[in-house]
């Protein structure tokens, strides 16, 4: 028998998926089968029809076209159906679904009547899906019913033909190794793991999913969601919700099985259904199933020993039990550590608010804040009680003590063992509040740590001013003053306790009491540090955490009580015993801590700081939540230069090359003679100054300095007066329009860093820019410079011939000498401003300047708007006017919309759009200022071309029609005319522009954004992986900083890890792109991440022009280390197996390899195939820092045209390459065209 099958669709369901299972288990009973799809309902939802393709062929599926085309071409194509019966000339025609419950539109009706003619010669069977269906409506009787429910059958009584079922079968699949499969997924087996699968809608309630993890987010458990959501917004999810950690939305799975043979639970808790398969794939894999009670098809199941109906149990309590088989811990919230804060006021009154306020606007929420008052003289106990009946909040409890003192020795008396670490502050200081962030991600990290201190300021409270640094000593100087710490050592009466720091935060130890004989004794913070110390580990963070209000009437300058018991000749003796008694992380950083403490860094400025200490990238770890960068001279706020590394010529240098001259300087020494006298460290801090003003007082500016102890500061800024480079350069935009100086800005900074020299721009709009491009001078244009001045450029569409045939950005590169490549615009704006609006929108800009500029479809906008709101979109109009034109035509903007029409400040437009999902305009400013905004921009525009303004892949023109008229040099523009249009054809070039082909971008740009907005996977590598990839790639655009991808292009990309660089250039339309990836798991990842997109291809090979295979091993460059390996392969062997000779662009990024691939072979090969390559060179070691700079030297010099762009060892700013810091380096990044 010859059997063709007509199936609905092939996107997404139970209906595809049933016709796939059908044909695995009955193929080869036919002689032939054949399946029509009668309409495609998405190019990106294609799992299901690839599985049927790959079973069957791919030339035994057709598919009868789009079920978005329009009514006439729906029609006519699905006549085909009778030409392919007609040809096939099958035994049975199998409609797995009922013509009548076709999905978005149905067959159409005398279509169908050929097919069922009683003269036909073929059988017809039917199956339905449909779980609601009303049989006595059913107009086309087929020969047969095949059903998969036995629902059905009753439901079909009334019709009397042949009546069959045939149901997937259970079968019974070894599972594997749960721990091996879970981390193939790159995931945790010690969380349990709960699954569902279907698509996202109503029915499906996954919403009752989403509100148990919710419930259960702090346990280890995790909830997998495989299915289609592109209904996902219509499910009442809240927002909060679908942002749960425990939650991960995968969408459509070609490995649907590798899940289910691992997770330990299968939840569906879908409202109606008739005979879900995904049930019984669940069941198949002997998983735990989990059902809301349906008896269209629970009932069959209940006799299994691993189903469950929700109704009979409580599901939360369900998955607790199955948590608890796995002898997994629960997780606290965001796997934040829980903190006991703790203060004992005391005569303290004026410092209760400040204190309050402090704790209350803390930068971490998993704390409570113990407080007491010690027996105060004054109104302090009155203020803090009032206060907390102000207040009504949990996070602050106030508690009595027995005796004064008590919660100061002994604070763990108060509160419980929930709290893992406990934090002593002092009512009348202040802190960062970003510190228990700061503790946390230390503490979180290294559970072994027992206490933890802080450096900090001490602060004079009379005036304000500064009066010492609270600096740890190195590790050695430490433990010489601990071996000092006895309380019989009269040595200790002259130790200040902030020697060792402050802020201590210390572990809730079991049993921990801190016992003395006099617990009205002076407090002496140090014997507190040292015998918790004998616990464990002590780190202390060398940042400024804590400010110290210095009063001399204070307890701490009081003498310290002998009265303490034996437990300190315990702790004493343990401690100096102790091999570990601090941990050394950052001790080798004392210079460079030092020389950044007498910094706030509270800032929101960049610092860049200058040390030849080969330890200094750990400065990133410490300082991770600032902008802080090492040996980088690029655009910064502040440098700071540690002068114990540099001599005078050396420091020259250094501030020679800053490129930001009005930044402040701070130059830090530390002297090291620890053992002279007082007076004569004095002497040398003064000669010391001294000799610093004369060496450097030609090229800097002193303006104050500050000594203390061993160290000595100096701030200053570079002296304006040394011409390190003569003339200036001004360029003046003499356009007065928006498009034009956010079109050029990009231009001007692009000349401005391949002079390596700033330059000074007089623009409008220059608020647009300042802050955003350190390169450039902004000024208002009417400052600009006369014309007889040197050294100045003038940008403008001056003679028609020079501009026409141009983009306006490359109008601008011509007249300033570059070359061309389109950049977009950044903008300074306040993105943390909130939406004006609360339901998601689409802004429109309808007006322009001329006629021609319109979109003069009469009907056009109107039509725009309606489908809009059809789709559940507010429309908002942000053009300047409501009306605009002449005296005989007005156009006015269209109805239903939000009208935000008026003369408003810029920066309203601009949060507008911020906000907006995406923008309809014409090529007017407000078009560019939505692109510069990052949002997808629909162009309609007919009157130019398209390549006048910038790229965008949902640009509307009509090419059958006149059109770009703007761009052709034999049509001059009559700005006096309103109604122009050279060529007598009334506008016909916007006219003829339809509503359908606008509806065709705006569905792409929908269509894009749900695909850009769904789930991209990152591995869990370290913190800041996807956080600085992020930025690398989107933001920075590191491999496209000389050429960019374009349409069409052939791109492959070497070392793609899980997709970025490739996702990143997806929407520039290249033809084709080849990800090549050798880890295993990530590769995993890059398939999932590439699953949608049908121009990428998925390759799991390591390159090496030498061979060797590769293995995993933490990004090291070392093969066979584990238990699988990765085929080498050859890059000429590559380009053989993809059959490929012309590369558009090639990115390599192969983690250390990228020495061995270029080979003397392989440059001949590049030169033949490839137009454009990037290639990342890492440098993490003086090897590496050796081979490159032998490539450099050799190899690179080989091409005419390159660029290199190198990383300062703080992984945060790209800067063109400078050799004389190539020791600071840890990756260039060389872009060579070929």
């Amino acid at each position: 028998m010859k059997i063709l099958i007509v199936n609905p669709h092939l996107s997404t369901g139970g209906c595809p998926e049933y016709l796939y299972q059908f044909i695995l288990n009955n193929k080869n009973k036919y002689e032939a089968i054949k399946v029509i799809e009668f309409s495609n309902f998405s190019n990106d939802y294609v799992i299901q029809k690839n599985k049927i393709k790959n079973l069957i062929g791919e030339e035994n599926v057709i598919c009868l076209g789009d079920f978005w085309e329009d009514d006439f071409t729906f029609q006519f194509k699905k006549f085909k159906l009778l030409n392919i019966i007609q040809e096939y000339n099958p035994d049975v025609v199998w409609f797995n679904e009922f013509p009548e419950c076709f999905e978005y539109k149905s067959p159409p009706e005398e279509l169908m009547k050929k097919i069922y003619s009683p003269n036909r010669a073929y059988k017809i069977i039917e199956t339905t899906h449909n779980n609601s269906f009303d049989f006595d409506k059913k107009i086309f009787i087929p020969d047969e019913f095949m059903f998969c429910s036995e629902l059905h059958l009753e439901k079909s009584k009334n019709i009397n033909i042949i009546k069959s079922i045939w149901e997937v079968p259970i079968s019974n699949n070894v599972r594997p190794n749960r721990e091996n499969t879970l981390e193939l997924l790159g995931l945790d087996p010690s969380y349990l793991h709960v699954l569902n699968v279907g698509i996202f809608n109503q029915n499906k309630n996954q919403k009752y999913i989403f509100n148990l993890a919710e419930k259960l987010k702090y346990y280890k458990i995790q909830f997998h969601f495989i299915g289609n959501s592109c209904f996902l917004n219509e499910c009442d999810i809240p927002q909060d919700q679908l942002l749960l950690h425990n939650c991960k939305v995968w969408g459509e799975r070609s490995d649907v099985d590798l899940f289910m043979s691992c997770m330990d639970m299968f939840l569906f808790p879908s409202n109606k259904e008739l005979n879900p398969l995904s049930v019984k794939e669940a069941l198949s894999w002997n998983m735990e199933v989990v059902c809301k009670k349906c008896t269209n098809y629970t009932d069959k199941y209940l006799e299994k020993n691993n189903f469950y109906l929700i109704d009979d149990i409580n599901t939360s309590e369900f998955i607790l039990q199955k948590l608890k088989n796995l002898n997994t811990k629960p997780l606290n919230e965001n796997n934040e550590i829980k903190f006991a804060l703790y203060t004992s006021f005391y005569n303290s009154a004026k410092y209760v608010n400040a204190i309050f306020d402090n704790i209350l606007n803390l930068k971490y929420n998993n704390f409570t804040w113990f407080i007491t008052d010690d027996f105060s003289a004054d109104n302090t106990k009155d203020l803090i009680l009032d206060k907390l009946k102000t207040l009504k909040t949990d996070k602050i409890k106030y508690v009595e003590q027995q005796f004064k003192k008590q919660m100061y020795w002994q604070p763990n008396v108060f509160m419980d063992k929930s709290f893992e670490y406990i934090v002593a502050i002092d009512a009348d200081d202040f802190f960062d509040l970003n510190f228990l962030c700061i503790y946390n991600k230390f503490l979180s990290n290294d559970k072994s740590i027992c206490l933890m201190t802080c450096d900090f300021k001490k602060i004079e409270e009379s005036n304000g001013n500064l009066h010492s640094l609270g600096l740890l000593n190195n590790n050695e100087v430490l433990k010489s003053k601990i071996n000092k710490f006895h309380p019989s050592v009269d040595y200790l009466n002259n130790l200040n306790y902030y020697s060792l720091g402050y802020l201590r935060c210390f572990k809730n130890i079991k049993d921990l009491e801190f016992l003395i004989k006099d617990f009205n004794a002076c407090a002496n913070d140090s014997y507190h540090i040292m015998y918790v110390n004998s616990y464990g580990k002590w780190l202390h963070i060398p940042r400024n955490l804590y400010t110290w209000m210095y009063r001399p009437d204070s307890e701490s300058h009081s003498p310290i009580s002998k009265g303490f018991n034996n437990n300190f000749d315990i702790a004493y003796k343990k401690l100096i015993n102790s091999e570990s008694l601090v941990d050394t992380t950052f001790i080798s950083l004392y210079k460079e801590t030092c020389a950044l403490n007498y910094l706030d860094l509270n800032f929101n400025e960049s610092v860049s700081i200058f040390t030849k200490n080969q330890n200094a990238k750990l400065l990133n770890d410490l300082f991770f939540d600032k902008n802080l960068t090492i040996n980088n001279n690029f655009f910064h706020d502040v440098y700071v230069i540690v002068l114990n590394y540099y001599d005078t010529s050396e420091i020259k240098n250094i501030i020679s090359s800053l490129k930001n001259k009005n930044a402040r300087i701070i130059f830090y020494k530390l002297y090291d003679d620890k053992y002279i006298s007082n007076e004569e460290r004095d002497t040398n801090v003064s000669n010391g100054m001294n000799d610093l003003k004369n060496n450097l007082s030609s090229f800097v500016n002193i303006n104050n300095w500050f000594s203390y102890i061993r160290h000595f500061y100096i701030v200053g800024n570079v002296n304006k007066n040394i011409n390190l480079d003569s003339q200036e350069i001004n360029i003046c935009n003499e356009s007065g329009s928006l498009g034009d100086a956010i079109a050029w800005v990009p231009i001007v900074n692009e000349f401005a860093l391949q002079k390596r020299k700033k330059v000074n721009y007089y623009t409008p709009h220059k608020e647009l820019f300042i802050n955003e491009y350190p390169m450039i001078n902004f000024y208002d244009y009417c400052e600009k410079p006369s014309d007889d001045e040197k050294g100045v450029y003038k940008i403008g569409c001056f003679n028609e011939s020079d501009w026409k045939p141009y983009s306006l950005q490359e109008v601008a590169s011509n007249i300033l000498g570059i070359k061309y490549k389109e950049k977009k615009c950044k903008l300074n704006f306040d993105k943390t401003k909130k939406s004006n609006f609360n339901k998601k929108y689409v802004c429109i800009a309808t007006q322009s300047t001329a006629q021609c500029k319109y979109w003069n479809n009469k009907e056009g906008w109107a039509k725009v708007v309606s489908y809009l709101n059809s789709l559940g979109y507010d429309v908002v109009c942000i053009d300047k006017h409501y009306g605009y034109g002449a005296k005989d035509v007005m156009n006015i903007i269209p109805k239903n919309v939000i009208d935000k029409t008026g003369d408003l400040p810029l920066e309203d437009r601009i949060n507008d759009l911020y906000h907006c999902e995406f923008f309809i305009g014409l090529g007017s400013g407000l078009s560019w200022l939505a692109w510069a905004c990052e949002k997808s921009v629909v162009m309609i525009s007919g009157f130019s071309d398209p390549k006048s303004e910038f790229y965008t892949p949902y640009r509307v023109h009509n090419k059958n029609v006149c059109n770009s008229c703007w761009s052709d040099v034999n049509c001059t523009f009559d700005r006096s005319n309103w109604l122009w249009c050279p060529r007598d054809k009334d506008f016909e070039c916007s006219r003829e522009i339809t509503f359908d082909m606008v509806k065709e971008k705006i569905d792409k740009c929908i269509l894009d954004l749900e695909n850009k907005n769904n789930d991209f996977e990152w591995l869990k590598i370290d913190d800041s992986f996807e956080d600085s990839v992020k930025k690398e790639i989107f933001e920075n655009k590191i491999y496209e900083k000389v050429n960019e991808v374009s349409e069409g292009d052939i791109v492959v990309d070497l070392g793609a890890s899980v997709g970025p660089f490739v996702m990143s250039v997806l929407n520039k339309n290249p033809k084709h792109v080849y990800a090549v990836e050798s880890s295993l798991e990530m590769f995993s990842t890059l398939k999932s991440n590439m699953k949608n997109y049908k121009n990428v291809t998925c390759l799991n090979y390591a390159i090496d022009n030498n061979g060797a295979d590769f293995c995993e091993n933490d990004f090291s460059y070392i093969f066979h280390d584990k238990s699988y390996e990765c085929k080498a392969i050859t890059f000429k062997t590559l380009l053989n197996k993809l059959n490929i000779n012309k590369i558009d662009f090639l990115k390599i990024d192969i983690e250390g390899s990228e020495y061995g691939f270029f080979s003397e072979d392989c440059l001949n090969i590049l030169k033949s195939n490839v137009k454009f390559l990037v290639a990342e060179f890492h440098l993490g070691n003086n090897d590496f820092k050796n081979k490159f700079r032998d490539f450099r030297d050799t190899a690179i010099n080989k091409f005419k045209n390159y660029n290199i762009y190198s990383l300062d060892g703080a992984d945060i700013k790209w800067d063109l390459y400078n050799d004389h810091f190539l020791q600071y380096y840890t990756e260039v990044i060389i872009h060579i065209e070929l």
